[in-house]
């Protein structure tokens, strides 16, 4: 399955804010859209208006990727959550790792150790176990493997 840019982006926010701010979890429009476009930590940078980010949500909800969640008793607002640790059987250090990549861009692996902590402890896996079996799926992996560029030292995973 090949997601779109900004598929890839609202999804990977989703899976990042899951984890980093569990008490606002599932997102609401407002929570969601300002996920996508902060500007701290991403590579890109996004400004997605809020019909992009709408009409990449009905996407996803349609690959089995997004659930709506409607408001419950005394509640108001629509919010959303991912399922695709469901939907690609991924753990949570492997969700994490992927999420990571959509967001930041090729990253080495010292890199992704630093940064996917949550994911990792949660996950109970390393980095190298992720990424061996994120590059192992079959049939379309879900992380690749680039050569070092010039002047690096280590290889960079995307």
């Amino acid at each position: 399955m090949v997601l779109r840019p900004v598929d890839a982006r609202v999804l990977a926010c989703l899976i990042e804010k899951e984890t980093t701010v569990p008490d606002s979890y599932p997102l609401t429009a407002n929570a969601r859209r300002s996920a996508c476009n902060q500007s701290t930590n991403r590579n890109p940078v996004t400004s997605y208006d809020d019909r992009t980010i709408d009409e990449a949500l009905v996407s996803l909800k349609a690959a089995g990727l997004v659930r709506f969640v409607h408001p419950s008793h005394g509640g108001r607002t629509l919010r959303y959550r991912h399922v695709a640790d469901e939907r690609w059987e991924l753990g949570s250090g492997e969700l994490g790792v992927v999420a990571l990549l959509i967001l930041r861009g090729p990253e080495t692996a010292a890199t992704l150790r630093a940064r996917a902590e949550r994911f990792l402890d949660a996950g109970g896996v390393t980095v190298e176990e992720a990424l061996t079996a994120l590059m192992e799926r079959e049939p379309d992996p879900f992380v690749r493997r680039l050569a070092s560029g010039p002047g690096e030292r280590e290889p960079r995973y995307q």
